[in-house]
């Protein structure tokens, strides 16, 4: 389902490029994948209760699956987003940026 969710993002973005980029208006899609905001605790605590883990094995097993082996952080996300506010940004249209760190397993196309 989230793949499928994926697609129908990323055919919006590209259509709403199409149509807006003449009036000057970029329009990209962001993927964050795992971000560490105020409710990735309780997401821990509740994987971890329900898998009979410990948080920090939970933990250790979310940052595992990109190359930097941790969670990525909202504000790094953040960043990424200021950038693509900005006018220096405007070699991107239409596009998807993925902000998980490298993660492999989820699609973006």
């Amino acid at each position: 389902i989230g793949s499928m969710r994926n697609v129908a993002v990323v055919a919006m973005t590209k259509n709403l490029s199409e149509e807006l980029g003449p009036s000057g208006i970029s329009v990209t899609a962001v993927h964050p994948g795992y971000t560490r905001t105020e409710a990735t605790p309780k997401v821990i605590a509740a994987r971890a209760q329900a898998r009979g883990l410990t948080e920090d094995e939970v933990a250790q097993g979310m940052a595992e699956v990109n190359p930097l082996g941790r969670i990525i952080d909202a504000r790094e996300v953040a960043y990424v987003v200021t950038f693509l506010a900005s006018p220096k940004s405007i070699a991107i249209n239409g596009d998807v940026i993925a902000t998980g760190g490298g993660a492999g397993k989820a699609i973006h196309y």
